[in-house]
């Protein structure tokens, strides 16, 4: 973490798909109101899934302080997760 410290990074760098098609419509508009926008839309649609996940992450949790010994196909299968 500390290379990254005070540094540019592009965004390309980065390899998030969303993040790249953001910083195109951003750069394709000459609307400032719009890329605010586009940039709060962003946002709010990573938070809603950091949520989404949050509630699955949870649920595991639960279920591993409830049931030490649970196996690992019980908590991916509850959680709608592959073995991986």
């Amino acid at each position: 973490m500390s290379d990254l410290y005070n540094r540019y990074i592009d965004i390309e760098d980065l390899e998030d798909i969303e993040l790249n098609h953001l910083k195109n419509a951003i750069s394709s508009e000459r609307n400032v109101q719009t890329c605010i926008e586009f940039i709060e839309l962003f946002l709010m649609k990573r938070l809603i899934d950091i949520d989404y996940n949050h509630k699955r992450v949870q649920n595991s949790i639960s279920q591993i302080i409830n049931q030490p010994q649970i196996e690992v196909n019980t908590l991916a299968e509850s959680a709608c997760l592959g073995y991986r």
